[in-house]
């Protein structure tokens, strides 16, 4: 969160992702990333798992005990490596489930590193933060009804037809992270007290 808040370089975060509004089983297909931004510059890597696989290589304590995590190639052997090494050496814990809806678009062949999104309907919670629980604990609202998040993602220039629609309506780039939001919402970040000697 403060490295989010504090401008850091570099940034690196691991979520577990989950696609759709079906009930979340053992057998459930569950993507761990790990999400690393240097400066402007950002890199997903994933791992593709059943929940059940997640919650053992995370090391959650409703982890089933029979169940070992399956790599397919040496690109995901990488990948959960590396999860692995973060989560027992940094001991990293959920802190919050956000979800939201997303209405995604990519771009053509003229395009084709184009995407954008629209996501509405954020919500997060930090407490109960099992995905199997029917429960959802205490969700709250991110955005205001009729609010969406829009994200344009190219991986060079982008379109200037884009830029020119953008600016015609008065869109700016604005940072928004949702985990923050979640975290912000719910109160469990307190002001930093600074200290001067």
């Amino acid at each position: 969160y403060w490295d989010k808040v504090d401008g850091f370089d570099f940034r690196r975060k691991v979520r577990m992702r989950l696609y759709g509004n079906e009930p979340v089983l053992p057998e459930s297909i569950v993507y761990l990333e790990i999400k690393a931004r240097v400066g402007n510059r950002m890199a997903k890597r994933r791992l593709r798992l059943t929940h059940a696989e997640a919650l053992v290589l995370t090391g959650q304590e409703e982890a089933p005990a029979a169940v070992i995590p399956t790599v397919r190639n040496d690109a995901e052997q990488q990948v959960y490596e590396e999860l692995e090494y973060l989560f027992s050496a940094l001991r990293l814990q959920a802190t919050s489930v956000v979800s939201y809806q997303r209405l995604a678009y990519g771009g053509h062949e003229q395009y084709p590193d184009l995407r954008v999104t629209f996501d509405t309907a954020v919500r997060g919670r930090i407490d109960n933060l099992s995905l199997l629980s029917a429960d959802a604990g205490s969700s709250h609202t991110i955005l205001a009804p009729g609010w969406a998040i829009l994200e344009v993602k190219v991986n060079q220039t982008m379109p200037f037809w884009l830029g020119e629609l953008l600016s015609r309506h008065r869109c700016v780039p604005r940072r928004v992270s949702k985990y923050c939001a979640v975290l912000e919402r719910c109160g469990t970040i307190r002001r930093r007290q600074h200290i001067f000697l």
